[in-house]
């Protein structure tokens, strides 16, 4: 964005003068920032990151979040405790569930798996 373009003036002016509690979409765009720990709105525009710097940036910051969600929710419950939950990948299927086929009996043995596993 142009600094001289009416967007970028209007996020600016934006940014600067709504107050935190004011139904903003900008300001639910500094609480996803904040909630992601990603730079402020204020500082991207400042910075002006190239799209495929900002979409790896926002993907990685997203992901890292519910990696560390899921695996302090999962510590939780004791019947997880066998699936390894430290080594899994956001966006990426268990290495238990994880098959070339889509053979009736290869599902099953999936099912079985993880009933082992979860004890369920």
């Amino acid at each position: 964005m142009k600094d001289s373009s009416a967007e970028y003036s209007v996020a600016k002016r934006q940014l600067i003068m709504k107050k935190p509690n004011s139904p903003s979409w900008f300001n639910y765009i500094k609480s996803v920032c904040i909630k992601y720990d990603l730079p402020t709105p204020r500082e991207v525009l400042d910075q002006k990151p190239t799209k495929s710097k900002w979409k790896h940036q926002v993907n990685s910051a997203v992901a890292k979040y519910w990696k560390h969600r899921l695996i302090k929710e999962a510590s939780g419950y004791p019947s997880l405790k066998f699936l390894n939950i430290h080594q899994f990948t956001i966006g990426k299927p268990h290495t238990i569930i994880r098959f070339n086929t889509t053979l009736r009996c290869d599902i099953i043995k999936c099912k079985i798996k993880l009933s082992f596993v979860t004890g369920a």
